[in-house]
């Protein structure tokens, strides 16, 4: 069923789990999105069991760092490498033309190895600051959040100028379908885990479109790693705005791990 073909198209495009499954077509593959927020929350779950076991036998310290390899282990890193490479690009101080040479080269820079370090140094810092009885959820959610952003950005960017055959095999085809049902999905993941004030949480994704702007001004589109850059940004900027809001109200769900 195409159901099923284009979860499991997610499924491997996501995450290390080797799939049969092949996109048909290029629609096939944008439409995958659909699914990118459910394997988020599948990705956060299997975190959160990890948390939950390892738990019993590490310290928090060891656990927050030992939960980040295994993100990037399952991931492969891959959107990491969009990160580094959109930093290396966007902070070469180049034209456009020069900015996605540098975007293109296998090597990394100082400013992707820069932006790297900070980003996983965040998310170790949010890791040990989300209070305990809400560390599961907000593993979930920041995880599924991220991929919602990318499909939230993929939407947006449908007017702007795609570079690249990835990007543009996603946007070119992506439509407010698979935005609704990202969006939907998001929204119960958040009510049920969290409680209806969660909700404010959306307000994060003000961070894909900060970065939409920065890419849009500095190349005049967007791309594959400018994707891939958003759903990490987006992920810990979902962490950082749930350890902020706990100091204010209470994430409390109907449906709590």
């Amino acid at each position: 069923m195409v159901f099923f073909r284009r979860f499991a198209i997610a499924l491997g495009f996501l995450t290390i789990i080797p799939v049969k499954v092949m996109p048909e077509n290029e629609r096939d593959q944008a439409k995958s999105m659909y699914f990118f927020t459910f394997v988020g929350i599948l990705i956060g779950a299997f975190l959160a069991l990890s948390y939950a076991l390892l738990g019993l036998i590490l310290p928090n310290f060891a656990l927050a760092a030992v939960l980040i390899i295994i993100e990037i282990t399952i991931t492969l890193g891959f959107h990491l490498d969009g990160l580094m490479d959109t930093f290396d690009g966007f902070r070469s101080g180049q034209n456009k033309n020069g900015i996605l040479k540098v975007m293109k080269r296998n090597d990394v820079g100082a400013f992707g190895v820069i932006a790297l370090v900070c980003l996983l140094l965040l998310k170790y810092g949010l890791y040990l600051s989300i209070k305990r009885e809400m560390f599961m959820q907000s593993i979930m959610l920041s995880l599924a959040f991220g991929r919602t952003s990318m499909v939230f950005s993929a939407v947006l960017a449908r007017k702007q100028q795609t570079i690249g055959s990835l990007a543009k095999t996603f946007i070119q085809h992506v439509g407010w379908g698979e935005l609704a049902v990202s969006i939907s999905l998001m929204a119960v993941a958040l009510v049920l885990l969290t409680g209806p004030f969660s909700l404010l949480l959306f307000l994060s994704l003000l961070s894909p479109v900060l970065i939409l702007l920065w890419s849009k001004r500095k190349i005049s589109g967007i791309t594959g790693d400018v994707l891939g850059a958003i759903g990490e940004i987006s992920s810990v900027f979902f962490l950082l705005l749930v350890v902020i809001a706990s100091n204010f109200i209470t994430l409390k769900g109907y449906f709590c791990l």
